[in-house]
């Protein structure tokens, strides 16, 4: 359950300020859908299905969020038009189809990848798309602890064994490592090219972390390690190395957008 300690809270809002940011431009592309329907999956608080709301008053929004009894208590964020089932998403049966469904840094925290795509294709409109932000493991770095990949999960988790379990412990959650799935980018577009499925990723979307060290620096404090990373990377022209076909799997994060 979330709680609403000042932190916790602060750290709701700036990823929900880069959520807004990346699914409101998507929402201005499709102007034709002001009243469309959509669905957040793993939408915390409801932080950001408000300010959606704020801007664009037509939307018919619901969210999936299992670890929530609902909306944070600050005024601002209380927006009771909208739905919030607080269910595991796998044991959500919508009664209807949208035409946005996303998910803002959940990809990697589920039990099975390809069964939350295949869901949300399935749950789309004909013309829906879905988008899903989140961390790439093709890139050799475990963006929530802070540690980088030595070969893979299991080595990782020896290697650091102390700091993944004080990770856990402040946070509240001693399944936190285990439940990471280590997608990647590379195994995403195998799969989706697997079922035919029209698919692109936007990857112009790491040039917008790269800026974001600056303008957020609740951000910029909790990623040290990747904030000098990414110095050292804009240096060395890497950012615009990795948006090549041939790099681009290396990419620290990504955004996918899938049309059905």
């Amino acid at each position: 359950m979330f709680n609403n300690n000042p932190r916790q809270l602060t750290e709701f809002e700036k990823e929900a300020d880069f959520g807004f940011q990346e699914i409101s431009n998507i929402l201005n592309i499709e102007n034709t859908k002001m009243s469309a329907s959509c669905l957040e999956i793993g939408c915390g608080p409801g932080i950001l299905i408000s300010k959606l709301k704020t801007k664009f008053p037509s939307l018919d929004l619901e969210g999936i969020e299992p670890f929530s009894r609902g909306f944070s208590s600050k005024d601002e964020y209380r927006n009771f038009d909208n739905k919030v089932h607080n269910v595991m998403y796998e044991n959500f049966i919508p009664e209807k189809k949208y035409d946005l469904i996303y998910s803002i840094n959940v990809l990697e925290h589920v039990k099975n990848w390809k069964h939350l795509l295949n869901y949300s294709f399935k749950h789309l409109k004909a013309g829906g798309k879905a988008v899903f932000l989140f961390p790439n493991y093709g890139f050799p770095y475990e963006s929530h602890i802070g540690i980088p990949i030595i070969i893979n999960k299991s080595i990782t988790k020896i290697i650091f064994r102390e700091k993944i379990n004080t990770y856990m412990q402040n946070n509240g959650d001693l399944t936190f490592y285990d439940c990471l799935n280590f997608v990647k980018k590379g195994d995403i577009k195998k799969y989706l090219n697997s079922k035919e499925v029209d698919f692109k990723f936007d990857e112009k979307v790491i040039i917008r972390m790269k800026n974001r060290f600056e303008k957020d620096s609740h951000f910029a404090d909790r990623q040290k390690h990747i904030k000098l990373l990414s110095k050292i990377a804009d240096m060395l022209k890497i950012y615009s190395l990795i948006q090549l076909k041939l790099l681009n799997n290396f990419s620290p994060y990504s955004k996918l957008v899938i049309r059905k």
